[in-house]
């Protein structure tokens, strides 16, 4: 968290994008520490909406934060907006499906900040020692990391922080 409110505090980003709402966490962090900043927000559990939903009223967030319901492949085509910040806490096997949109919509000089990319350490091991439920999460994002660590148009950097990030910036 303070990571995340670091760099928020200093890019002062105008528009977020998240893909991952849950309880709503997240974006309320990104709305207090970057207070102009118009957030878009995208879930498809209707639990996790109303929890966000909620908390969003809770915290009169209501103008600032958009929260989209539905799965994310099917609103990400249709965003209008270009963002110069992406959180995505998420499927992680879908980060690497999402990419792609995420890129057409990311200004240039965009961050996009990708959760939970060492998958408890199981990215680090051979695919034959991932559990097998794991795998489908293991290509994801090896996938991921192949299509964003060493490519020209993008600097990106694996960070060693909680369980692992995977912060991009479009050039």
């Amino acid at each position: 968290v303070a990571y995340f409110r670091f760099l928020l505090e200093t890019l002062q980003p105008q528009k977020i994008l998240e893909i991952g709402t849950a309880i709503g966490f997240s974006a309320l962090l990104m709305a207090e520490h970057a207070p102009h900043a118009q957030i878009t927000t995208i879930d498809r559990n209707p639990e996790m909406i109303a929890l966000a939903k909620a908390n969003f009223s809770k915290f009169d967030k209501r103008r600032q934060i958009t929260l989209l319901e539905g799965d994310a492949m099917d609103i990400l085509p249709h965003l209008k907006d270009c963002y110069d910040f992406v959180f995505m806490d998420s499927a992680k096997s879908k980060y690497v499906v999402f990419l792609p949109e995420v890129l057409k919509r990311l200004s240039s000089g965009g961050i996009i900040i990708i959760d939970d990319v060492f998958q408890g350490g199981d990215v680090t091991k051979e695919m034959s020692e991932v559990r097998r439920g794991q795998r489908t999460i293991y290509r994801g994002l090896h996938q991921l990391f192949d299509k964003t660590l060493n490519q020209p148009e993008l600097t990106s950097t694996l960070l060693p922080l909680g369980d692992g990030i995977l912060m991009i910036r479009k050039k």
